[in-house]
């Protein structure tokens, strides 16, 4: 049985890892390439780096950013942020991205993800789809004008099926940072209508997020982004708070399955009697 991903979202706006709501507010947090060392470190499955700095049609993603990263992580990485030619992909990929991203470049350019998955393969491939409820369903959102595209979300993952799409990132606009838990008919919506692997992102604020949502949905994984950004350990503490109900890789350097948790994922304190055998113990002088 396929283990449920816990993926890590680093977002960066102007070379500055940022915490995001609603796509609309941002707070800064530091240096991305920290936050991906520690990410991994703690015990991400997968980290996504996304870059939403705004960029004219010519200019060229941030490369320097993705080579500041990729060292940083043993964990796949995927970088999205102004991928829109073949030649984007493939100098992502050589600049140590695992997988590339491809968000706003879908609603002007479908065939995109047919070039590139041609050329380096439908498992590098992601296809981004921010949705946002319209009068309709859930429709594809347009980050360039901030707006409902008119786009069904649904057919819109379809074609991508179509063209060669290897995954499905799922954003809710709504969900974002709310850390109020997923948009879980957003996700219904979209599960039955396709076979490839969805993460779904938008809404984690603590495990039984996601234990509602992987009881109800195969799903792939699922990425987190503000959740995970200042707390110590975070990813290995998410994951052991899942571990007794949920199919999850719990292989970090550290792990907490033997604490107590909140229903928050927050550690609780230790018993007086183990914090007494913590603080010291007597060792007697041998005497010889």
């Amino acid at each position: 049985m396929l283990k449920t991903r816990i993926c890590a979202t680093v977002v960066c706006l102007d070379g500055v890892a940022v915490q995001t709501r609603s796509f609309g507010f941002f707070q800064k947090i530091g240096q991305p390439s920290l936050s991906v060392h520690y990410l991994d470190r703690w015990g991400a499955d997968e980290i996504f780096v996304i870059d939403i700095t705004p960029r004219s049609g010519s200019a060229s993603p941030d490369f320097e950013l993705l080579r500041m990263c990729a060292p940083q992580t043993l964990s796949p990485l995927a970088f999205g942020g102004g991928i829109t030619t073949v030649d984007h992909a493939i100098r992502a990929i050589s600049s140590g991205a695992d997988k590339v991203v491809i968000n706003s470049a879908l609603l002007d350019h479908h065939n995109l993800v047919s070039d590139i998955s041609n050329q380096l393969g439908s498992q590098s491939v992601v296809v981004s789809v921010d949705a946002i409820e319209g009068n309709s369903g859930f429709e594809a959102y347009g980050w360039r004008n901030r707006r409902p595209s008119g786009i069904p979300v649904v057919d819109l993952i379809k074609k991508c099926e179509d063209l060669g799409a290897g995954e499905i990132l799922l954003n809710s606009v709504a969900k974002d940072g709310s850390l109020e838990g997923f948009d879980l008919d957003l996700v219904a919506d979209v599960v039955k209508s396709t076979t490839l692997p969805i993460v779904v992102s938008g809404g984690a604020g603590c495990p039984s997020d996601v234990l509602e949502l992987v009881d109800r949905f195969n799903v792939s994984g699922v990425a987190i982004g503000n959740r995970l950004n200042h707390l110590e350990h975070s990813v290995a503490i998410f994951k052991s708070a899942l571990a007794s109900r949920a199919h999850v890789r719990n292989e970090a350097l550290s792990s907490y399955n033997s604490h107590n948790l909140t229903d928050q994922g927050r550690l609780l304190p230790l018993d007086e009697d183990m914090l007494g055998e913590l603080v010291y113990e007597r060792v007697v002088k041998e005497v010889i």
